[in-house]
């Protein structure tokens, strides 16, 4: 790429780097044309993975952490984001141009159904005729698309309609809470601090971190739960996680350490004005890029042997994750609600060829005793058919899945839930526009792992069910324990619900204070508390 070969070879020469990158912004949608297939997009964005990061690095080199936040908006999640974007209301057009609205959601809706559609089988003679034909016509398609929104942007006021977001918006993400984006770029590490839409975004550079130190980092944390035999594992393994005073848990031990020093310290350093005391937690949103997308910040530490801290994240604020700026738009949290809930609990503990998860009948059991009979629907064992979950999550507004989960490595789009008839898959849930949706809690394994070839595009169930509508998520970083996932569900509704409802705790602060009661129980064993993660507004 152009920004590439000026960074390499003419460093010096900021103004043509920064043009680069502005062009190639520009150029980004049609890499990743509304025209192709999902799967397709994400192939072709794989040559782009590091435009985002080191766009933003450019900025930065220039003290304009504006212009960073915004290409970091514009060049990461572009899959869910174009998803998003097809299903925009158009209420405000139809009031202006009736026609023009109708036929935009008219191709709109086309397109949608393009993005989702399988490569052709069958006949390879015939089958790579039918996708040709049908590439030139979605392409066509595409184009006219494009060709609608411009006309509608000559409309007054419609000037921004479906460009990417200026800075004064993003801003708006940190409405409840600070977040503090990681860019971790080839050509240089920082930290830009989002602390009210009011107050202009901070940029400081992470002085002692490197994008080598990074990739070592999440290199040795797939190295711990590969010799633990934790990552392969595709279901909720009940066996005992690293004994105390393992390897394993003095390499998560040091791992969590140098996160605490690299990363979280400086930045806690900054944000000192909130911490205002032991009993009083703070929250922050973390957006990371990069290598620290698969690694666990909210767990940076320094741990003693026996699991106890020195200092830790976890004892001074409540972490929560989000794939961008703009996914925390429009996503009204629910703090003051008290609204009814209609909850479903899907439990799965024997998925034909899988092995049985007895913790998911305890898990069950939870559940019913913060929900009301009047509120729950549950979809037990043979009744958890990938029909019967999809049709249901329509119906409800909290669901909670309690079985097996799998991050495909080859295809992360087929990332799955295993069910009673076979895999729930990532692309089968974004396909879903859940209105009225509000939580959803993924007590299975792996289901906020990501894929490492795309880290800034969040290809993983979590993000899925963000795109399908839900607010936010609990998902896991990998494998769970089957006995741990009872307690941590048990704590989290006991902290959410007062006589079956909504009591306005966030989700976020039950989480927190679920795992660290697990922590208490498992002491220093890492693998079993830190997977847990909230994602969302």
């Amino acid at each position: 790429m152009w920004s590439q070969c000026l960074h390499k070879y003419e460093s010096q020469n900021i103004n043509g780097i920064l043009k680069a990158y502005n062009t190639a912004f520009k150029l980004l949608p049609q890499l990743s044309s509304l025209g192709l297939t999902i799967p397709s997009r994400h192939h072709a964005l794989i040559h782009a993975k590091f435009l985002a990061c080191d766009g933003a690095a450019a900025a930065l080199s220039v003290q304009d952490p504006a212009k960073a936040l915004e290409w970091l908006d514009q060049g990461r999640s572009i899959v869910w984001r174009q998803l998003l974007q097809l299903r925009s209301p158009l209420d405000d057009l139809h009031n202006v141009d009736l026609d023009l609205a109708e036929r935009l959601s008219s191709v709109a809706f086309t397109l949608e159904k393009r993005g989702h559609k399988d490569i052709p089988t069958g006949n390879q003679s015939n089958a790579k005729l039918s996708s040709e034909q049908g590439k030139q016509r979605y392409h066509h398609l595409a184009d006219k698309w494009n060709s609608l929104v411009k006309c509608v942007q000559k409309i007054p006021g419609f000037e921004d309609f479906m460009l990417s977001k200026q800075l004064s918006e993003l801003q708006q993400a940190a409405s409840h809470c600070p977040v503090v984006v990681l860019n971790i770029s080839r050509y240089r590490c920082d930290a830009l601090i989002v602390e009210s839409p009011s107050l202009p975004a901070c940029q400081f550079h992470l002085d002692n971190l490197t994008y080598e130190i990074a990739k070592t980092l999440q290199e040795t944390l797939q190295h711990i739960l590969s010799d633990e035999g934790i990552r392969e594992r595709e279901d909720r393994h009940g066996g005992p996680a690293f004994g105390q005073g393992s390897d394993a848990n003095e390499a998560f031990r040091h791992l969590l350490e140098k996160l605490w020093n690299l990363v979280v310290k400086p930045i806690l350093n900054y944000l000192k004005s909130y911490q205002v005391g032991v009993s009083n937690l703070f929250r922050i949103c973390w957006c990371p890029t990069g290598p620290l997308v698969f690694l666990p910040i909210h767990a940076a530490g320094i741990y003693n042997v026996d699991g106890s801290t020195s200092a830790s994240l976890a004892d001074i604020a409540i972490s929560s994750y989000t794939p961008t700026l703009s996914a925390l738009l429009n996503r009204s949290t629910r703090e003051g609600k008290t609204l009814d809930v209609k909850f479903l609990a899907v439990v799965q503990p024997n998925a034909p060829g899988a092995n049985p998860l007895p913790g998911t009948i305890e898990e069950l059991k939870c559940v019913q005793k913060h929900v009301p009979t009047s509120s729950l629907k549950i979809l037990n064992g043979s009744d958890a058919t990938t029909t019967a979950v999809l049709s249901s999550m329509e119906e409800c507004s909290w669901v909670h899945l309690a079985c097996h989960g799998i991050q495909d490595v080859s295809d992360p789009m087929k990332s799955s839930l295993l069910l009673q008839d076979g895999r729930l898959h990532l692309s089968k849930i974004i396909q879903k526009r859940i209105t009225h949706a509000e939580f959803a809690f993924l007590s299975a394994c792996q289901t906020a792992t990501g894929d490492e070839r795309r880290p800034e595009e969040a290809i993983h169930l979590a993000a899925g069910m963000l795109v399908a509508g839900f607010k936010g998520v609990i998902g896991t970083m990998w494998s769970i324990r089957d006995n741990d996932a009872p307690f941590v569900a048990d704590k989290v509704y006991g902290q959410l619900l007062k006589n079956g409802q909504p009591n306005g705790v966030h989700p976020a602060v039950a989480l927190h204070e679920a795992v660290q009661e697990l922590r208490k129980r498992r002491g220093p064993n890492f693998s079993s508390w830190v997977p847990f993660i909230y994602m969302g507004a």
